[in-house]
């Protein structure tokens, strides 16, 4: 418990920052640090041009083998205030609507 995941489901959307690596190596590394989630194929519509949409991967929970009762219920924990407070930094810095933010 405690950290941010991504549910595919009709009707929801996320926001958040793309990130592009220069090597495949530092791609695979990057992977390591979400291990245990899926990776899937997105489509992304950028802030700066919604009608470009653009195809992305991105670390994903798998409803298949999630609780739906803790899906739909209050979070076992909450995360802590330094990780909420880099995820809302990041965010800010690629000027993501602070109403979404909070």
């Amino acid at each position: 418990g405690g950290v941010v995941n991504a549910i595919r489901q009709r009707g929801y959307e996320v926001q958040g920052v793309l990130m592009a690596f220069e090597t495949q190596e530092d791609w695979a590394r990057f992977q390591e640090f979400d291990a245990g989630y899926n990776l899937d194929q997105v489509q992304v519509f950028p802030l700066s041009n919604l009608d470009q949409p653009i195809m992305a991967h991105a670390f994903l929970m798998d409803r298949k083998h999630s609780d739906q009762d803790k899906l739909d219920g209050p979070l076992e924990k909450l995360p802590q205030e330094r990780y909420l407070k880099l995820i809302a930094a990041g965010m800010r810095a690629y000027q993501i609507d602070e109403d979404y933010i909070q």
